[in-house]
């Protein structure tokens, strides 16, 4: 994945409105990555050597940009750098896989 240039959370919310599953390699089953696809706020994306599955699916927790239980976020909250992905950029559904 390529890093973005600046390494700081510019807390614009973008990682509070979308997930990402990481899948192990290429998905096989062609027909299944068809029907992913074609879900509303689903993409199957690969960028370089990843693969994924892009959820678009606001956090409950996010107010106004901010994380409301951000002191008790979860770890995976607390881990995730959104600098260290460009799966989050909006143009990102060009790579997606159909």
């Amino acid at each position: 994945m390529k890093p973005l240039k600046e390494k700081v959370c510019k807390k614009c919310g973008k990682c509070c409105r979308v997930m990402f599953i990481w899948l192990a390699g290429k998905p096989k089953d062609k027909d299944w990555v068809r029907w992913a696809n074609l879900h509303k706020g689903i993409k199957i994306i690969k960028n370089r050597e990843d693969w994924a599955m892009r959820i678009e699916a606001r956090c409950s927790k996010l107010k106004n940009n901010r994380c409301s239980i951000y002191k008790n976020r979860p770890k995976l909250c607390k881990d995730y750098k959104c600098w260290d992905s460009d799966f989050l950029s909006p143009d990102v559904g060009n790579n997606q896989h159909n």
